[in-house]
């Protein structure tokens, strides 16, 4: 991507110009800032996204990797060798600036030529604004009979298991169509269990049981991977047992998948069903039974499908309605064509339809072509910093769920992210993004958290190998390794970017040479189980994700990596002091291994720790910040701070991370008394940006005293909207400096988090005015009693493990914006409370009310 290397080159000037470090030396000046110049032309030039520049493009993207190569290089020339006595300073400013002089004579010559076409910059199609997103009913205009007839094969007819087949051509719309009758409200109220999974070619069975168990929420996103096959498929089989089930099986390609896969579905006589969505007719017959083929829009369909889209509840203008439905027209009844085009088209201008309509005309005669016009529309419509964004996801294996904290990370290590006058935040204009590639259906929402936030996301499957294919063959922009073998592949040799899905074997310098500079190094692959060496010694290095990677030890060649911005590795032992020396980073995770002893001996990072500007998240399982000294400066860009004991959560620290928005807290060995650790509460005002709050108390010791001898003072910052506790042992007296947070909307009690048998919420006060999600779980509570102004806007009460609890208040089931309530492992009483809620509540609106045991997990 041309406008992500030029965003690059900015950066990294930037960094020359203004970092600390560099002042002591004389760089040569005028050429950094002629090459400053030309490149903030460029990047607003290509921001209007001129038509025909396609060449230029290029030329663009490669020269802005050999001036990242130039400055790099310099870079880490001058940081690794200017203390050395052969350090020859005159030699090193002639290299740099001759170096300098090359690039920016390419740059003149290209930033020339874009002026000529500035005048003329006018965008084919519009950079368009967010556009509100479209909802699934709107996706089944024409498809009304084919929704009944589907609804009616999963909700009635034998006992006996069934297999309902969903067959189509690609892009005619058949997951839209199942996931709109799988989430039914009829349909999710019949089945006890419903359960999720795309079956691409590759399949694996033990990814299908993976996917198929974390749809159920039996296992965690990413987890699982340990778990032998069989003893995956055993636990599957004991939860299908439980009740009927829905299981849907998205786009099977491989005629001979359901017959490997059907075993794992038994007939229990209950009503359970399978759906299969597949393009391949033999598939569907393998499934037997009744087959649901459906067929594309036809007569006036794919024009009210296209109005539904683009112009909702009015009229589309006069002056556009040739024009629109020859766009329609020409989407050959498609669903997906003429869904993702509109998302396009909205608020776009007559000159915009005619341009689409056109290129539609264009595109050949066969759907497959149609679709790939339609998603290069699209792409193209994109703004520039939403395309680099969108490319890097295809890094990512096909229908993989990707947790949207590492994506944004990921994002602004890459570079692809900057400030605007809209976003304030790196994190918000990462956010601002995904927004965007939801609302064009481009990018799917796998989960969200308990108020709603987007948890997991992927790119939408028809998507997905239209941008793999472009991302890898034409912007050169990453290679994905997932095949055995020592070396990269020669026809890879330009890429700069790589993802690592196998246990490639990093065993020599000589087979690692490649033409550009290897920049990004991702391992993707499975947890390994053996410590090994890997070969990491790639000096241009920014982003190098290793969590996956079992290392005998530290490897020294990071300490060189001067241009890392975001290291993650899982190592047990002693950080090296050194590693403060990677100035540029932003991002730093190193965690444990799962069989890893926590050592009882507080390991403190270096106090140089203070002197690492640029990060932006720092998370360290088992190690502490050290107490800064009265010369430290402030870590401002610090947002995210993970991992850490109380040892740093004294006021000098919090003082010095005054943008702190998340904070996690893990006490290993917590001292007899429970005051002394938990101290840090009452300091956590200091952090005025806290958003965020996770205390972890991993083995209380609860025996001797229901409460600690000292009273523990908690005070919390009215900025937080999350609070998670566990084993904290708190007295609910505390709970009133969580009850007043005005912005609160999720709160979470773990293990003892609060002890006592009473929870009283005396009055009928505003306890609670914003949260939306309460659990409670493993306390040892009996009694909850609550006024009728509390929880004004609760959705959703999860209790578990509370085995002593007598009842539920009767106040809750008067909350007019609570959805569910979920018991699990909770007595008869407390059951009951919730069963009378659920009945109370039947003429004002529903409630869904589960009970579960976890001896069925």
């Amino acid at each position: 991507m041309p406008y992500g290397a030029v965003i690059s080159v900015l950066k990294t000037l930037d960094e020359l110009q203004f970092e600390s470090r560099f002042q002591k030396i004389q760089y040569p000046g005028s050429e950094v800032r002629t090459l400053q110049n030309n490149l903030t032309f460029l990047k607003n030039f290509l921001k209007r996204e001129p038509p025909g520049i396609t060449d230029l493009e290029a030329k663009i993207r490669e020269t802005m990797y050999d001036a990242e190569d130039v400055l790099d290089s310099n870079l880490s020339n001058f940081i690794l060798n200017s203390e050395s006595a052969t350090w020859d300073e005159d030699n090193y400013i002639s290299s740099f600036t001759q170096a300098l002089e090359e690039v920016n004579t390419k740059v003149d010559s290209i930033a020339e030529t874009a002026r000529t076409l500035s005048p003329h910059a006018d965008r084919p199609l519009l950079l368009m604004p967010p556009v509100p997103e479209v909802s699934r009913r709107s996706l089944i205009v024409g498809r009304e009979k084919d929704f009944i007839d589907l609804k009616y094969r999963l909700t009635a007819g034998s006992a006996s298991l069934q297999t309902v087949p969903v067959l189509g051509i690609r892009g005619i719309g058949k997951t839209h169509l199942a996931q709109t009758v799988y989430d039914d409200p009829d349909v999710v109220s019949m089945f006890k269990m419903r359960a999720w999974v795309e079956v691409s070619l590759d399949y694996s069975k033990k990814e299908i049981l993976l996917g198929l168990l974390r749809s159920m929420r039996k296992l965690g996103s990413g987890k699982g991977q340990e778990i032998a096959e069989d003893d995956l498929a055993r636990r599957l089989s004991k939860v299908l047992s439980l009740g009927n089930y829905l299981v849907v099986l998205d786009d099977v390609c491989n005629p001979e998948a359901w017959d490997n896969l059907r075993e794992l579905f038994p007939d229990w006589h209950n009503g359970s069903r399978v759906m299969l969505t597949t393009t391949q007719k033999k598939v569907a017959e393998n499934g037997g039974g009744f087959i649901k083929e459906i067929r594309p829009l036809d007569g006036d369909e794919p024009w009210a499908l296209l109005q539904s889209v683009v112009f909702r509840y009015k009229a589309c203008p006069e002056k556009l309605v040739a024009t629109a439905k020859r766009v329609s027209d020409n989407c050959k009844g498609l669903p997906l064509a003429i869904v993702t085009i509109g998302g396009v088209l909205m608020e776009a201008g007559p000159n915009d339809w005619e341009i689409a309509a056109s290129s539609l005309t264009h595109c050949g005669n066969s759907c497959d072509d149609l679709i790939d016009s339609v998603m290069s529309l699209s792409y193209k419509s994109l703004p520039k910093y939403a395309k680099a964004c969108l490319l890097y996801m295809g890094i990512f294996p096909n229908n993989y769920d990707i947790p949207l904290s590492k994506l944004f990370k990921l994002w602004i290590a890459e570079g692809f992210i900057d400030k605007n006058e809209q976003f304030n935040s790196l994190e918000k204009m990462a956010d601002g993004c995904l927004s965007l590639l939801v609302e064009r259906g481009i990018v799917v929402v796998s989960e969200r958290n308990p108020v709603g936030k987007i948890k997991t996301c992927r790119v939408d499957g028809v998507y997905y190998e239209f941008l793999k294919k472009k991302a890898e063959e034409e912007e050169k922009f990453f290679h994905v390794v997932d095949s055995y073998t020592t070396s990269f592949p020669d026809d890879t040799w330009t890429h700069e970017r790589f993802s690592i899905r196998v246990n490639i074997q990093f065993a020599g310098k000589d087979e690692l040479k490649l033409k550009k500079p290897v920049r990004s190094l991702l391992f993707d692959g499975a947890q390994e189980q053996n410590p090994r060496w890997v070969h990491l010694d790639f000096k241009f290095l920014r982003v190098l994700d290793a969590l996956k990677i079992k290392l005998y030890g530290f490897p020294d060649e990071i300490l060189k990596l001067v241009h890392l911005r975001y290291l993650a590795l899982t190592y047990p032992g002693e950080i090296p002091d050194e590693i403060c020396g990677l100035w540029n980073l932003q991002f730093l995770i190193i965690l444990q291994h799962v069989s890893s002893k926590t050592s009882e001996v507080v390991s403190w990072l270096p106090i140089e720790i203070w002197n690492m500007s640029e990060l932006r998240h720092l998370q360290l399982m088992g190690r502490d910040l050290p107490a800064p000294s009265t010369s430290s400066p402030r870590l401002e860009n610090l947002v995210t701070l993970l991992d850490v004991s109380s040892h740093s959560c004294t006021p000098e620290i919090f003082e010095r991370v005054p943008n702190l928005k998340k904070l996690g807290v893990r006490i290993e060995s917590p001292a007899l008394d429970a005051a002394q650790d938990l101290s840090f509460l009452s300091h956590l005002t200091l952090l005025a940006s806290l958003e965020s709050f996770k205390c972890v108390v991993m083995h209380p010791d609860f025996t001797s005293q229901v409460a600690s001898p000292n009273p523990i003072v908690v005070s919390f910052p009215a900025t937080l909207t999350k609070i998670s506790l566990s084993g904290c042992g708190l007295s609910w007296d505390n709970m009133k400096a969580i009850a007043t947070l005005p912005k609160l909307e999720s709160l979470k009690l773990r293990w003892y988090a609060f002890r006592g048998s009473e929870w009283n919420q005396k009055g009928d006060g505003k306890d609670f005015p914003r949260l939306r999600f309460l659990l409670l779980e493993d306390l040892d509570i009996q009694w909850w009693k609550a006024g009728s102004g509390h929880f004004p806007w609760l959705t959703n009460l999860v209790i578990r493990h509370c085995y002593k609890l007598q009842e539920i208040p009767a106040v809750i089931g008067n909350i007019p914006t609570l959805k569910k309530i979920e018991l699990v492992d909770c007595n008869s009483s407390a059951q009951r409370c919730a069963q009378e809620i659920k009945m109370d509540r039947q003429s004002r609106g529903y409630i869904r009310v589960d009970f579960h045991s976890s001896r069925d997990d």
